[in-house]
């Protein structure tokens, strides 16, 4: 287990649970701006989307809630909370079967679409991989479900997936709010943040570089997470 630190605080990471990378840290990053009331993040392994929402939007937020599959997730995201002074409530076990008490203004998750060399492999970490379609579309139908009537739900997934995504998020009875493109140097890093509701609304595009040239950053991607890393730990978003 290790520390990654952030600007004003710090999360523990170990390699049993997803670590701290790029597409969380940018997730978080777009929705603090976004985010107020009551919030459920779902596999929300070392807590580090939730946390970081919250140093940044805590007085718009009424509640955290966050679970996960992975026993060890959910304690490493109590160590967390714990380090940084959060209430957040958490359950263990899968989502499609876990009961929520209430509804949600927000719901986020940052789904393991792919097992990357961070993490060791087991059978339930492969039941997430990014073909597992079937399985996400049923998480989208129930998380509507739990939305309040003005309520969003928002992920960060694979551009060249988004066919995919289009297709679940209709298969869920849910309406396309936002739409933030992430271009990253390489096809393979580029990502797309997208925001549904219940409610039928015009969407909104829009993009964002995350380099100017192969040694350069973009001016917007520092306006977005320079205030989160430490200075000389941007380089570990590459």
């Amino acid at each position: 287990m290790d520390l990654f630190h952030f600007q004003d605080f710090s999360l523990y990471q170990n390699e049993n649970v997803f670590k701290i990378g790029f597409d969380a840290v940018i997730f978080a990053a777009l929705m603090r701006h976004r985010v107020s009331g009551d919030l459920l993040e779902i596999g929300l392994g070392s807590g580090v989307i939730s946390m970081i929402i919250y140093h940044y939007a805590y007085s718009k937020l009424k509640s955290i809630e966050g679970c996960d599959v992975e026993e060890e997730a959910i304690s490493l995201s109590r160590l967390n909370a714990l380090r940084n002074k959060i209430s957040i409530k958490l359950q263990k076990g899968d989502f499609l079967t876990l009961d929520f008490s209430k509804k949600y203004d927000f719901i986020l998750t940052n789904p393991p679409y792919y097992l990357n060399s961070y993490i060791k492999s087991s059978k339930t970490k492969e039941n997430f991989k990014h073909n597992s379609i079937d399985i996400l579309q049923d998480w989208w139908i129930k998380a509507s479900t739990l939305l309040k009537p003005q309520g969003k739900i928002a992920w960060i997934c694979r551009l060249s997936d988004i066919k995919q995504w289009y297709h679940i998020i209709n298969a869920s009875h849910l309406f396309l709010v936002e739409q933030i493109e992430i271009f990253h140097l390489k096809p393979s890093g580029h990502r797309v943040l997208l925001i549904a509701q219940s409610a039928y609304t015009q969407t909104i595009f829009s993009k964002i570089d995350i380099y100017l040239d192969r040694k350069t950053y973009h001016q917007d991607y520092l306006k977005l997470v320079g205030d989160i890393y430490l200075s000389d730990s941007l380089g570990s978003a590459r």
